[in-house]
């Protein structure tokens, strides 16, 4: 009788175990595929805002030739960024790029011919509604990556996520109101 009890307690201690094995191994890999569509989002917006700078060059280089030193500075940012290999790489050259086009901004205002200009209006709201768009982004992968943070130091999931090869996250850092930093690139075991 106190075996056939042991083997039924042990039995459902078993079953109950698995069930919460389970969960929180469906947590963690939900996790992770939010965090990987994230930064899908963020890595769009990046190439998206890349993508229009051709023709925010077209504008500058018909209004403003005059500013050699910003558009070949655009330029040289622009084609780093197109050869960037990793996501790490392009956010700290959009963070560069970032500063070049507050530079781009500040010459706009000071020469009425550009902002008169429909092609550079277009392209700065353009570009200004990307930048916008990226930092949420970036604010809804912090969060997610704290939860994710959260879930792997929390017992049991952190014998799970250990299990898992799951670690801690950086979180993407935000400067200012816009700019994008990162230390280097979240590693999530697949």
């Amino acid at each position: 009788m106190v075996a056939l009890f042991a083997l039924v307690f042990f039995g459902i201690l078993s079953c109950v175990t698995l069930i919460i094995g389970v969960g929180i191994y469906r947590g963690l890999l939900g996790s992770k595929k939010q965090i990987d569509k994230l930064w899908s989002d963020v890595e769009k917006s990046l190439n998206e805002k890349h993508a229009e700078l051709p023709t925010l060059l077209s504008a500058l280089e018909k209004k403003v030739s005059f500013e050699k030193a910003i558009i070949e500075k655009v330029k040289e940012v622009k084609g780093r960024f197109d050869a960037a290999n990793t996501l790490v790489d392009k956010i700290k050259i959009s963070n560069e790029m970032f500063n070049v086009l507050s530079s781009v901004w500040t010459l706009g205002e000071a020469h009425p011919q550009l902002r008169t200009d429909s092609l550079y209006e277009q392209s700065k709201n353009k570009i200004q509604k990307i930048e916008a768009a990226s930092f949420k982004s970036v604010e809804a992968m912090n969060d997610k990556i704290y939860d994710f943070n959260f879930i792997v130091d929390q017992f049991p999931d952190m014998f799970f996520a250990q299990a898992m090869g799951y670690q801690k996250l950086d979180a993407l850092l935000s400067e200012g109101e816009k700019q994008i930093e990162i230390p280097h690139e979240p590693k999530v075991a697949a």
